[in-house]
């Protein structure tokens, strides 16, 4: 798996650290452009994309239990967490976002790729849990979790109603649909989609950059540590416990657990920060996880076989 994860964490990292060495020069007002682009541009039209072209697996579904029931019982930990450590309300809500939501899409959907090649049931297990458990979670209870702390905009049910006419919920809707009715994608969206991963990928990390301060982190370090143990241990071990009460197919219960057992979905630093959170704890915890996944998720990896 090291040998999967390597190459493309090395490029990313690369990205992340150009943006760190841009942030000095780049303002607030052009950051926020770049994660308006990501927001509203470029992965909402991915996500379309992506969905239509895929074909669902019915068992696929059942992987979605355990998955959720994992975060529901990481977000309530990570709350506990952030209390105990006395974090500010904003801090709390940029906690709550990256120790939940994993990066199912960008590293969890390769990586699932290239363990399991072209196994349908993998793939479809593993494009099933980011868009339901990541993506629409996400933009939909997590945004709002976001608004509630970070005080930008009141929690309300208009706050829930505006996460859900969001350019990206209306692509994810619409792409699952054209999947499920069997409309057949273009041939041409094979390269559009690479394109767009592509470009994704590079925007969400420079965006990560460009908001992380590590003179900032040292003092946060202890909870920053603890929530990055949340994520990258307690959570897959969750997902693994449950999939096995449920019986799952092997290969369902590997790809749910090792999506679980992604480092934090770097778009929740963005809705954290759109939403007035707090940044520094976002882009901090997203940042440990990524780097520290790399000896987590091997450990993970054989603990889904020797369960087995």
């Amino acid at each position: 798996m090291i040998t999967v994860l390597a190459p493309l964490l090395a490029k990313l990292f690369a990205v992340l650290a150009a943006g760190v060495l841009l942030r000095p020069r780049v303002s607030a007002r052009a950051h926020a452009l770049v994660n308006r682009l990501i927001i509203d541009v470029v992965m909402p039209a991915l996500l379309l994309l992506a969905l239509w072209r895929t074909s669902f697996e019915p068992t696929a579904v059942w992987a979605v239990l355990p998955a959720a029931a994992a975060h529901i019982v990481i977000c309530m930990l990570a709350w506990l967490t952030a209390r105990a450590f006395h974090l500010p309300r904003t801090a709390q809500g940029s906690a709550l976002l990256t120790t939940t939501f994993a990066n199912t899409g960008f590293l969890g959907y390769p990586v699932v790729l290239a363990l399991f090649g072209s196994d349908g049931a993998a793939a479809s297990t593993a494009i099933t849990i980011d868009t339901l458990c990541t993506t629409v979670g996400l933009w939909t209870v997590g945004a709002v979790l976001a608004a509630r702390h970070g005080g930008r905009r009141p929690y309300s049910l208009g706050g829930l109603l505006r996460a859900l006419v969001r350019p990206l919920t209306v692509c994810v809707a619409t792409g699952l649909a054209l999947s499920l009715v069997n409309v057949p994608a273009p041939s041409f969206t094979d390269t559009l989609v690479t394109w767009l991963g592509v470009t994704v990928s590079v925007l969400v990390f420079l965006s990560l950059g460009l908001a992380l301060d590590a003179t900032t982190l040292r003092a946060r370090l202890p909870p920053i540590a603890a929530l990055g143990a949340l994520k990258l241990i307690v959570m897959p071990l969750l997902a693994l416990v449950a999939a096995r009460l449920m019986h799952l197919p092997p290969v369902v219960t590997g790809v749910a657990v090792l999506q679980c057992a992604m480092p934090s979905a770097m778009v929740s630093v963005i809705v954290s920060i759109d939403e007035g959170c707090d940044r520094d704890m976002a882009a901090g915890v997203a940042a440990l996880t990524t780097l520290a996944c790399v000896l987590t998720l091997p450990l993970v990896a054989w603990l889904i076989e020797v369960s087995g």
